[in-house]
């Protein structure tokens, strides 16, 4: 960037998006159809059944079948571990996810279109030394490894899973 200022001495305020959009955009069926790849070699450890991961751009719809296909079995499972006097821990982990997607909604269903033409050109006209001294992640960014490290991080940080318990997991997820 200082390069840039230098060299143009612009007179406004320049913005830098630092997105990838027009480097390798992504859709979320993409990151769907990625993501389910990963979670069988990432299983977690509490999950007795994956989100299918389908897209439904209507909101009845989706509700309806968040509530038949995660809310209700959840709590039923709870009940059958009250019952069997065991800890119940489904509702809990379900409430974790409905919040998530809760507070991530307004995000992921709308089209985010950012302009990164400015931080392009930064790139092409740097030198190979400062492109890795300055490096700019999302341009070159594979996407299977980001998509690896959110599920491990969702893992540990907000299911308290440690990664200790993977081979538990994919042990369960094979049955």
């Amino acid at each position: 960037m200082l390069w840039v200022q230098l060299n143009d001495l612009p007179t406004e305020t320049q913005v830098f998006n630092i997105s990838s959009n027009e480097v390798e955009a992504i859709t979320w069926g993409e990151i769907i159809s990625r993501g389910k790849q990963l979670i069988y070699q990432y299983p977690l450890e509490a999950g007795l059944w994956y989100p299918n991961g389908q897209i439904r751009s209507n909101r009845f719809w989706h509700y309806f079948f968040v509530i038949f296909t995660q809310i209700l079995p959840a709590y039923l499972v709870d009940f059958i571990m009250v019952l069997i006097r065991q800890k119940t821990f489904l509702v809990r982990v379900q409430n974790r996810i409905w919040l998530g997607m809760h507070l991530l909604e307004y995000f992921t269903t709308r089209n985010w279109d950012f302009k990164n033409k400015r931080l392009l050109a930064l790139h092409d006209n740097i030198s190979e030394k400062d492109k890795q001294t300055f490096y700019i992640a999302n341009i070159d960014v594979n996407i299977d490894d980001y998509l690896k490290t959110i599920i491990l991080g969702a893992r540990q940080y907000c299911l308290k899973e440690p990664l200790t318990t993977l081979p538990k997991a994919r042990r369960q997820i094979k049955l």
